[in-house]
């Protein structure tokens, strides 16, 4: 055995099957330790998202076919009024959709609520106010009253929403 051990290049092997296997355990130490880091990490940005999804605003309308109000979106036409304000305003443009498919009826007054709906100044303040109330900006209540000057308006022009699309 001690033959062994004279050889120089035995020697140099045995230091060098050391270090290399010293050098392997160093570092699995530091990939474990590094997964760790990584798992607490992945962790706090988990609960910052929660956190940051539980701050944003409920939205006003579901979107589906047909869109509908949330429960907030029903708050908001009732603190509006936004029921009498739509068929008040159907009345007005029920010549426009008429003959329209309820898809574009729906664009109109999506298009009429954003562009062309001036509200006075005492419906300018009751908007933001319900904007301020329901933790929502102010696009957001003009799709409340977008959605109920929809439904007024085919109620008004007495157009059934289809069930199903016709095949061909």
């Amino acid at each position: 055995m001690e033959k062994w051990l004279d050889s120089p290049l035995i020697v140099v092997a045995g230091i060098a099957v050391i270090s290399a296997l010293v050098t392997i355990g160093i570092w699995v130490g530091r990939v474990n330790s590094d997964r760790d880091n990584f798992k607490h990490f992945m962790q706090e940005v988990r609960d910052d998202i929660k956190k940051i999804l539980a701050r944003l605003p409920a939205p006003s309308i579901e979107h589906g076919s047909p869109l509908r109000l949330t429960k907030i979106g029903k708050r908001i036409t009732e603190q509006l009024d936004g029921k009498i304000w739509a068929r008040k305003i159907a009345g007005r443009i029920a010549a426009e959709a008429k003959g329209r498919p309820n898809y574009e009826v729906q664009e109109l007054c999506f298009d009429f609520v954003r562009k062309r709906f001036v509200p006075t100044e005492q419906q300018d303040s009751e908007i933001k106010q319900a904007a301020y109330d329901m933790g929502i900006d102010y696009d957001a209540v003009l799709d409340v009253l977008a959605v109920e000057l929809r439904d007024a308006l085919l109620e008004s022009i007495q157009q059934p929403e289809p069930t199903a699309i016709p095949q061909p």
